[in-house]
């Protein structure tokens, strides 16, 4: 096993390395140059100890983390950890494999405990793909597939009820203004907007700097008035191919704040349905909508997809605590499915298979 510190380190690795194992390494960075590029990024934008590993022919990626328990006055208790997963909001894995890759790919649940089991200190394996140990799951990630070639082919798919619904939805939100922003156009107001969103979450698992929004790198959209009041914002970012919904701005007593009837509930929805006719009309065949508010992402036609993690230690007492209580600390499943779309596009509506 080969650590790095940082992605270009890694990749010389691979380029000077001879034998099959480095081809396949080689074969991985060509299959994800994007996440390569913006995991490039991410080491300037949003610095927090990254490393990376090569072991048998998988690339795998971390970060530590650390959550405050206790703050009284100056003084803290934290909890310091390692998260095999991507320093960002996204709900990908935190390892890569080759897309052919097959034998790889149906020994990677004993890969990954076997790396996280190496490592010192605690390490926590997030958002994998595979059932890695005892069924623990983490929260499920929500994805549209995109089957429609315009915005009102969606609209014409949905069920009646959610298209009276969404069409309700659309007309309060009509007089909002989307505009796409530079990124020295990120302000302090916007960004008080997404910490309004963190304080506002029952987990947070971390807070981005200003810079890392002000750094480029994604498209963010700002959501207007029609007297030009900031009222939200989106960050969106496209990976090889599949765009991704990264973080959001908005309060939750906008309406209050600023005396406007749009409700904030209507105001998310009408979020989402941007993204959904911005992913539409630029081609996206995925659209990765994240891990939160899944009741609402689902209402839109996201289909939610499994998520596993992993928890592990080199200290064993910590390694017990873990075991013992891993049923407490892992995440539930979104327990309510809607069917929004109408019979004839369900069979369309799965996620494809691989």
């Amino acid at each position: 096993m080969k650590s790095f510190h940082s992605i270009d380190s890694l990749i010389g690795e691979a380029e000077c390395g001879s034998g099959e194992e480095f081809e396949h390494y080689r074969k991985i960075i060509r299959e994800n140059k994007d996440l390569v590029n913006f995991l490039r990024f991410l080491e300037v934008a949003n610095p927090c100890d990254q490393e990376y590993f090569l072991y048998k022919n998988t690339i795998i990626i971390s970060y530590i983390m650390r959550y405050t328990f206790i703050k009284l006055g100056k003084n803290r208790v934290s909890w310091r950890f390692r998260i095999i997963g991507l320093p960002v909001s996204l709900s990908d894995p935190g390892y890569l494999t080759a897309k052919e890759d097959e034998k790889t790919r149906a020994s990677i649940s004993v890969i990954l405990r076997e790396i996280a089991n190496r490592l010192k200190g605690t390490t926590i394996i997030l958002n994998a793909d595979n059932e890695l140990s005892g069924n623990c799951r983490t929260l499920p990630t929500f994805v549209f597939y995109n089957r429609f070639a315009a915005f009102n082919e969606y609209l014409d798919a949905l069920r009646s009820n959610y298209r009276r619904k969404i069409k309700s939805i659309l007309v309060k939100g009509k007089e909002l203004v989307f505009r796409k922003i530079k990124p020295g156009e990120f302000t302090k107001e916007h960004y008080e907007l997404y910490l309004s969103v963190l304080n506002r979450a029952s987990i947070v698992a971390r807070v981005m700097p200003i810079e890392y929004f002000k750094s480029g790198g994604s498209e963010i959209f700002e959501a207007t008035d029609k007297q030009g009041r900031l009222l939200a914002f989106i960050q969106l970012k496209e990976l090889d191919g599949v765009l991704n919904f990264l973080y959001v701005g908005f309060r939750k007593n906008e309406s209050r704040d600023l005396n406007t009837e749009l409700q904030p509930v209507d105001l998310y929805f009408n979020l989402l349905l941007f993204i959904i006719r911005y992913g539409i009309e630029n081609g996206y065949r995925k659209i990765v909508f994240g891990q939160t508010a899944g009741e609402s992402k689902s209402k839109v036609g996201c289909k939610e997809e499994t998520r596993y993690m992993y928890m592990t230690s080199s200290n064993p007492i910590i390694k017990g605590f873990l075991g013992l209580f891993r049923g407490i600390i892992a995440l539930g499943t979104n327990e309510t499915h809607y069917n929004v779309f109408k019979r004839i596009h369900e069979a369309c509506d799965k996620a494809p298979q691989h």
